[in-house]
C-alpha cells in the first residue's frame, strides 16, 4: 500500500528505481560468482559484499532496514541466517 498523499505515478517510479538497483546488484554478483580468484575459487565465496539499502517503504523509512550479506562461503559464512 502506498504512503498517504504519494501519487502512484511516483510509487511506480520508486519501485522501477530500486528493481534497477537490486539487477545491478544481481548482476555483479553472477559476475563475481564465475570469475576465479587467484586462489582457484570463485571471488564471490571468497569475498563478502553487504547490501544495505534505507528504502523499507515508500516513505524511506528506517526500519526496517533492509541489508543482505553476500558472499563468503569460502571463508566460514553460512547462508539462510538471519
Amino acid at each position: 500500500m502506498p504512503a498517504a498523499g504519494l501519487h502512484q505515478d511516483v510509487v511506480n517510479f520508486l519501485a522501477a528505481v530500486q528493481t534497477w538497483y537490486n539487477q545491478k546488484m544481481a548482476d555483479i554478483l553472477v559476475d563475481w560468482k564465475a570469475t576465479t580468484d587467484v586462489y582457484g575459487g570463485n571471488l564471490l565465496a571468497n569475498t563478502i559484499i553487504p547490501y544495505v539499502t534505507e528504502v523499507a517503504e515508500t516513505t524511506h523509512s528506517w526500519s526496517p532496514m533492509p541489508a543482505f550479506i553476500f558472499g563468503g562461503s569460502a571463508l566460514g559464512m553460512k547462508g539462510g541466517q538471519f
